[in-house]
């Protein structure tokens, strides 16, 4: 799992620092680079919370590293990264609701986590970033309890 871990983090970093060199909209190519790396990571295997919650530090570190080699602000790109593994995740466990309730306290867990390591980033942009990402994942956490 290390080795993929690390793969899976590369790979993102690669993505963020190709998509600046490119010129693309980053607000859109970040939250498509994590999403997609959240999927592909998750089909690969079944979606525990340790899993998923592995797969979005990966994801967050990578595309952390990315901004750092592309000399971009991390705060600028905080919410697009929570916006791509919410919905990585949410589309590869939304049949599971339990899955998903999971998946939700993880990637809270991982956010606390890296706010408290992002460079760059003021009191105000973390707290903007910790309520955004709340809020996203209530809103899923909402929809599967409509489901039911």
């Amino acid at each position: 799992m290390e080795k993929n871990a690390s793969n899976l983090t590369q790979k993102v970093k690669d993505a963020v620092v190709n998509a600046v060199k490119k010129g693309e909209d980053l607000t859109q190519s970040i939250v498509d680079i994590c999403r997609n790396a959240v999927q592909d990571a998750l089909h690969k295997a079944e979606p525990t919370k340790e899993k998923i919650e592995q797969v979005a530090k990966d994801v967050m570190k990578g595309a952390i590293d990315g901004a750092e080699e592309a000399k971009i602000k991390t705060k600028d790109l905080i919410k697009e990264v929570m916006v791509g593994i919410t919905d990585g995740v949410k589309q590869v466990t939304e049949k599971t609701s339990e899955a998903v309730k999971d998946a939700s306290e993880a990637a809270l867990e991982v956010l606390k986590d890296t706010t408290d390591k992002v460079k760059d980033a003021g009191d105000k942009a973390v707290e903007i970033a910790k309520d955004t990402f709340k809020q996203i994942m209530d809103n899923i956490k909402s929809a599967i309890d409509k489901k039911k």
